[in-house]
C-alpha cells in the first residue's frame, strides 16, 4: 500500500530528485515553504515527512518542533548539509538524519526502512 510522504524542500531540483525517486512507491506531497507544509499537515495524515533545515529565511528545527508537538510518532527524516545540527535534530526525535549530498539508493533503503518498521509497530500495536 502506498504511503503518504511530505517532502519539504525550498530547492526544485531537490524536490524534482525525491518525487522522481518514490512517485511509483508512495504518494508523495512536494512543498517549498514551511507555511506550505503546514497547510497539507492539516488536512492529511502524514505517514513520514522528510524536511531540509535550511529553508530559505525559515527554520527546519521550528519546523520539526511544530511536527513533534501535533504527532510525537510522526516519523521525521532530515535531509540536509548541516552536519553541525545533528544531534540536535536526533535529541528532537527525528528518525533519521541524511547529509547531503547523498546516494539516491540510502534515501530510498532508510525511507522504506522507516515507514516498514512503523507498520510493523502499528500491526503490532493493533494486535495486543
Amino acid at each position: 500500500m502506498k504511503k503518504n510522504i511530505l517532502f519539504l524542500e525550498n530547492n526544485a531540483f531537490m524536490r524534482k530528485l525525491v518525487y522522481t525517486i518514490f512517485k511509483f512507491q508512495h504518494k508523495l506531497t512536494l512543498c517549498e515553504t514551511i507555511h506550505e507544509a503546514t497547510k497539507h499537515i492539516d488536512k492529511v495524515k502524514y505517514d513520514l515527512i522528510i524536511t531540509d533545515l535550511n529553508l530559505e529565511g525559515e527554520n527546519g528545527i521550528d519546523f520539526v518542533n511544530e511536527i513533534k508537538k501535533l504527532d510525537d510518532e510522526l516519523p521525521v527524516i532530515i535531509l540536509s548539509g548541516e552536519i553541525e545540527q545533528k544531534i540536535q535534530c536526533y535529541l528532537l526525535g527525528v528518525e533519521d538524519f541524511i547529509a547531503k549530498p547523498f546516494l539516491i539508493k540510502e534515501l530510498d533503503l532508510r525511507v522504506n526502512n522507516i515507514l516498514n518498521r512503523r507498520d510493523l509497530l502499528i500491526n503490532k500495536d493493533y494486535k495486543n
